[in-house]
């Protein structure tokens, strides 16, 4: 039983590492596959992303995705689809800081000065 679970292990691993090396050599259903992931999260109603931003954020996720997995000695200790989960829910935690920081500025009472305006012209 314990053999059993070593190999479903073990065969999980080489699917993410083959997974992992598709993905970087471009191709295009491995590519989709980590897509698909990332916008999984990105749409997560717990984020409340509009509609409008969630492609531009997803994109993002797997910008980063590939970025990160081409790095030297990465070693993905939970599988491909945590990193993947976990690089999107950085990328959306900093997504809701950048909106909360530009909601307090415009709700200001210098906002009208930082908007443009013919003044700046």
């Amino acid at each position: 039983m314990e053999r059993d679970r070593e190999r479903q292990a073990s065969a999980g691993s080489g699917d993410d590492e083959d997974l992992r090396r598709r993905f970087l050599l471009g191709e295009r259903d491995a590519v989709a596959q980590v897509a698909a992931l990332a916008r999984g999260v990105v749409r997560s109603r717990s984020y409340a992303v509009p509609r409008a931003e969630q492609d531009d954020l997803a994109q993002e996720v797997v910008l980063q995705v590939y970025r990160s997995l081409g790095a030297p000695g990465l070693v993905l200790a939970e599988g491909l689809p945590a990193f993947v989960r976990s690089i999107a829910h950085r990328r959306l935690v900093d997504w809701v800081r950048r909106q909360r920081a530009a909601r307090r500025v415009t709700d200001s009472p210098i906002a009208p000065l930082l908007l443009p305006s013919p003044f700046w012209e």
